[in-house]
C-alpha cells in the first residue's frame, strides 16, 4: 500500500472488477476472519507490462477466470509501478459464490492463468515482432 508503489498515473490505488477499492487492508482482514480456508496471491508482470493498460488487463483476465472456473470470483488488486517492471498483485478469496472452498486445479494454477493472460496481452499489444523478442532477450 505504499504510495509510491501503489499509485499510477490517474492517481488511482487498489481495484476490482468494477471500482476503485476503498479500503484493501479490511477487506482483506474480513476475508481472513470469516474463514476462508485457501486465499490465494499472484502477480501479473507482463513483459511489456509499460505499455499493457494493466487494470483492464487484470479485470479481463478476472473475467476469463470465472468463465473458467464457473463462479464469481471475488478479488482485489494493486499495479505497481516503481519498478522497471509494472505489475499487478492480485488477492483472490478463496470461496465460490456459492460459499464453498474455491479449488484451483495445478495445471491451471501453473499455466492455465499465464496462457490466459499471454492471449489477453496479445489483443491490446498485437503478435510479438522479432524485434520485440530481441529486446528482451537483450534484457
Amino acid at each position: 500500500m505504499r504510495e509510491a508503489a501503489t499509485r499510477n498515473n490517474d492517481g488511482r490505488g487498489p481495484f476490482n472488477e468494477g471500482e476503485q477499492v476503498k479500503d484493501l487492508v479490511a477487506t482483506l482482514d474480513n476475508w481472513q476472519k470469516s474463514g476462508d480456508k485457501r486465499p490465494f496471491k499472484f502477480i501479473i508482470s507482463p513483459e511489456f507490462g509499460d505499455l499493457v493498460d494493466l487494470e483492464r488487463l487484470t479485470r479481463d483476465l478476472m473475467t476469463r477466470m470465472e468463465r473458467n472456473l464457473a463462479t464469481h470470483l471475488e478479488w482485489m488488486a494493486v499495479s505497481h509501478f516503481n519498478t522497471g517492471h509494472p505489475h499487478v498483485h492480485v488477492a483472490l478469496r478463496g470461496r465460490r459464490a456459492d460459499g464453498s472452498a474455491l479449488m484451483l486445479g495445478r495445471d491451471y494454477a501453473k499455466h492455465g492463468i499465464r496462457a490466459v493472460a499471454e492471449d489477453l496481452c496479445t489483443l491490446q499489444l498485437g503478435y510479438r515482432t522479432s524485434l520485440d523478442a530481441t529486446e528482451a532477450h537483450r534484457r
